[in-house]
């Protein structure tokens, strides 16, 4: 990255850090819950925490209609295709946010254990502009918390499993964004704008950290950022599906992502 590039990001991840300390929450929705093969998934709320104004360098209060919407499981896994989890700004000085937090307590029938946890998310981007925009561009972030309440359905002390997808991650957790970039400093012009999808995954090895868990605690915090320099400039960034799968024994997730996959590639088509 130029020297140029550096000296125009530094400013917006200033502003990004103003606005994850300063914004207030939204309301939180709650949904019903929902009872998969092997697990169930309770308590089921999301709560926007950063707001949509899609006007340049003003904050504005979270956004009612962002973001998550109401899941559907699939065996143990809970789809969900968000109806309004995007951001994007035009023009000289522009930035839009889009945030939320979803929390759900995920329990393991009787007689069975977690193996492991995992966030997969996918969405389109588009940017436009001169070349040289080093501070067009778009940013996600992913991470959160796997709170761990039970063992063979008895509970304990509680062991918190942290993960970033754009950051270090503990042992047992492995994230990253595709295209890498996404979730650092940024997807930024010039070099990036034919790039017009993007994927997150997260994949948190429960059992690999505390054996025969039954209980846990998810609080999982996902941002979407669009951001522009000058005139003539545009960022956006949505995201089209978001699936949380929770792996009883081996290989449930594997055979079961790719009947979502088919579902998100179905549900892209519609949106287009």
């Amino acid at each position: 990255m130029s020297s140029r590039c550096r000296i125009l990001l530094l400013p917006l991840l200033t502003v990004f850090a103003a606005m994850f300390a300063s914004q207030p929450a939204f309301a939180t929705i709650t949904y019903a819950n929902s009872l998969g093969t092997f697990i169930d998934f309770t308590n089921i709320q999301e709560t926007s925490t950063l707001g949509d104004p899609e006007l340049p360098t003003v904050p504005t209060p979270p956004d009612s209609s962002c973001c998550f919407g109401t899941p559907t499981r699939v065996g143990d896994a809970l789809y969900f295709s968000p109806p309004d989890f995007k951001a994007g700004t035009v023009d000289a000085g522009g930035y839009d946010p889009t945030g939320a937090q979803l929390q759900i307590l995920i329990t393991a029938h009787t007689g069975e254990t977690i193996d492991s946890v995992n966030i997969w998310e996918v969405g389109d981007m588009a940017l436009s502009g001169p070349n040289g925009t080093g501070g067009t561009g778009v940013f996600a972030a992913m991470s959160g918390f796997l709170t761990v309440l039970e063992v063979n359905g008895i509970g304990v002390t509680p062991v918190v499993i942290s993960f970033n997808a754009g950051g270090a991650n503990p042992s047992g957790v492995t994230a990253a964004f595709t295209p890498g970039a996404l979730g650092t400093l940024g997807l930024n012009l010039p070099g990036d704008a034919a790039t017009t999808s993007w994927g997150g995954l997260v994949t948190v090895n429960v059992a690999s950290i505390v054996a025969n868990a039954t209980k846990l605690q998810l609080s999982y915090d996902n941002e979407l950022y669009a951001y522009t320099e000058l005139d003539g400039n545009s960022a956006a960034i949505q995201k089209n599906t978001v699936v949380i799968g929770v792996i009883p024994e081996p290989g449930t997730f594997a055979l079961l992502g790719g009947g979502l996959l088919l579902l998100a590639i179905r549900a892209r088509g519609r949106r287009a």
